[in-house]
């Protein structure tokens, strides 16, 4: 109701399709009408008209894959906010890297719930006019691999961002990233215990000795650097031991 197009729905042979239709570029999308039917998006022409993300597509449950996002134009100056954007889907990977992040500055649970989320490429998404990314990860049970190079979270609230159900993250890049940010995602991870302590491999940092390590380890997790030139990564359960590749590559099967 009061948003800029239409959308149509039909279902053939158990294919749910919606089409959007507009005669001119919409501000705010939410879809709502049979969310849950919802699996993938071919195509969502997000232009410089649109002012808000927020809650687009919320309650998405089976939501699988989005395609297009970077050619995603979110420079409206009035586009602040991508709360709950992708909240309770069920996408596996996210990658924001190939956008140019003008004026957001509230991400508050944009991937909150997303359960069979694995990888999350937010290179230099996250600047220093990010103000808000509480339960960004929350609840995102199978999450291993997040790449935050170029990332500045100094003036970012980190509530709950890592630290509720994510016990399956290992591996985070964080290139180009103050110290300041890495020692904010160690504070917020997830408290372990002795006889279930964690392993997080932090590739770029240049000095180990400006990272909160104490903290890491009074929530029993390992902070370990990694030199992707010359570290081996050993997966267990998939066989794999790959030498001078970063993780999310042995994950991706990006190699030959």
């Amino acid at each position: 109701s009061g948003y800029q197009y239409e959308i149509n729905e039909t279902e053939s042979n158990g294919i749910y399709t919606v089409e959007i239709t507009s005669e001119k570029d919409f501000s705010t999308f939410k879809f709502r009408t049979n969310n849950t039917k919802l699996i993938g998006v071919e195509y969502l022409n997000v232009t410089s008209a649109v002012t808000s993300l927020d809650s687009s597509f919320y309650g998405c449950t089976n939501l699988q894959y989005i395609n297009g996002i970077d050619k995603w134009d979110i420079s409206n100056s009035s586009l602040t906010r991508m709360y709950n954007l992708f909240n309770g889907c069920s996408l596996s990977t996210i990658d924001f890297s190939s956008l140019n992040n003008h004026n957001i500055n509230i991400m508050m649970s944009a991937f909150n719930g997303c359960y069979e989320l694995k990888f999350v490429n937010l290179d230099g998404f996250i600047n220093s006019s990010v103000t808000n990314i509480s339960y960004l990860f929350y609840d995102c049970h199978k999450l291993e691999t997040i790449i935050m190079n170029n990332c500045d979270l100094s003036n970012a609230t980190v509530n709950s961002s890592f630290s509720m159900n994510t016990r399956s993250l290992k591996n985070i890049e964080m290139k180009n990233t103050n110290y300041t940010s890495v020692n904010k995602v160690i504070s917020d991870l997830p408290t372990r215990t002795s006889e279930d302590p964690g392993t997080l491999n932090i590739e770029g940092i240049d000095d180990f000795s400006q990272v909160d390590i104490t903290t890491a380890q009074s929530k029993f997790w390992d902070v370990v650097g990694v030199e992707p030139e010359e570290e081996v990564i050993e997966w267990t359960g998939i066989g794999t031991v790959a030498t001078g590749l970063r993780a999310h590559d042995v994950e991706h099967n990006n190699y030959k």
